[in-house]
This record gives C-alpha cells, sequence and structure tokens, in this order.
C-alpha cells in the first residue's frame, strides 16, 4: 500500500503546483491600460507616471516615460520597453509548458505504484489487487485534474498574451514603431 500512498502523494503534489502556477498569472495581467492610454492621449506626466506604476510595479525609467509623454522614443526607452515585455514574456512561457507535465507525472507515478504493488503478488493463489487499482486511481484523478488545470493555464496565457498585446499597441502608436506581438 505505501506505493499507492506515494502515488497519491506525487499526484496531489503535481496537482498544487499546477494550481499556485494558475494562481500565480493572475499578478501578470496587466493593470491600467485603459489609464495608459487616457495619459498618454492627454500627455501628462503625472497620469502616465501613474499608469507605468499599474503596469510595471517593479519599476521603470524616468526615460520610458519621457518618451511615453513626448511621444519621442530614445533608444534607452525602446530597450527598457523591450526588457520589460520580455520578462513578461518569459514568466507567460514558463507558465504555459507546465500543463504536459501535469497529465504525464500523474499517470506515471500510478503506472509505476501498481507495478511496484503486483510485484509481491506474483505467483500467489488469490493476490490483493485492491493497493494497485489506488495506485492507478491517484495516477488517473490526479492526470485529470492536472489536465484540466493545465489546460485552464494555457487559456489564461493566451487571453493575458492578448492584453499585453494591446499594451504593446499602446507603446507603439506613441512611439510610431512596428507593433510586435508578444
Amino acid at each position: 500500500m505505501i506505493a499507492a500512498s506515494v502515488a497519491g502523494v506525487i499526484s496531489a503534489a503535481v496537482v498544487g503546483g499546477t494550481l499556485r502556477n494558475l494562481l500565480r498569472l493572475g499578478r501578470l495581467r496587466p493593470t491600467g491600460r485603459g489609464a495608459l492610454e487616457e495619459a498618454v492621449r492627454r500627455a501628462e506626466r503625472r497620469d502616465v507616471e501613474r499608469a507605468l506604476d499599474a503596469l510595471f510595479p517593479a519599476g521603470w525609467s524616468p526615460a520610458m516615460c519621457d518618451a511615453l509623454v513626448l511621444g519621442q522614443p530614445s533608444p534607452a526607452a525602446v530597450a527598457e520597453l523591450n526588457e520589460q515585455l520580455g520578462d513578461i514574456d518569459r514568466e507567460l512561457s514558463a507558465a504555459g509548458g507546465v500543463s504536459k507535465s501535469a497529465v504525464r507525472i500523474p499517470l506515471f507515478a500510478g503506472s509505476f505504484g501498481a507495478i511496484v504493488e503486483l510485484l509481491p503478488t506474483v505467483g500467489v493463489p488469490l493476490p490483493d489487487y485492491a493497493p494497485a487499482i489506488a495506485a492507478v486511481g491517484f495516477g488517473i484523478i490526479g492526470a485529470a485534474i492536472g489536465g484540466e488545470l493545465g489546460r485552464r493555464t494555457r487559456d489564461r496565457v493566451g487571453d493575458l498574451r492578448t492584453e499585453w498585446d494591446q499594451v504593446a499597441s499602446v507603446f507603439s502608436r506613441r512611439f510610431g514603431i512596428a507593433q510586435h506581438r508578444y
């Protein structure tokens, strides 16, 4: 019964990690896109600063703010924007790559647990299949839940990419550069 328990723990850990990954995506949501558009339209420095604070809470440089207010991008502002959006892209890519493992790991743990549980029963006249069935069940349940959470994560990543593309379009219109999809 130990192998079945281990399969259950592994499946639960994978599901928990996938759920945490999905919940963590909430902090990547761009807030203040509308405020940024309005502030850029009015070219009000204080409003642009507030909008940048909402979009990039980890920080931004005065060069980016100046470029937005004046409508004249400097190489430093464009480089910083590329760095900010690149960081977001990397986080979104990492979050989207977890879903396949969320299915494979529990299935492997359940299958391996079942084999380990069945090995001592080889040659026994009335073997007890319950631990092996439990291991497989933990694996299947973990894979089903992990797969659904992975699907939701992929969908959420797609939605976030669309929202960040809209943010990037504000910058590209103001900077007068061709838009790149992030």
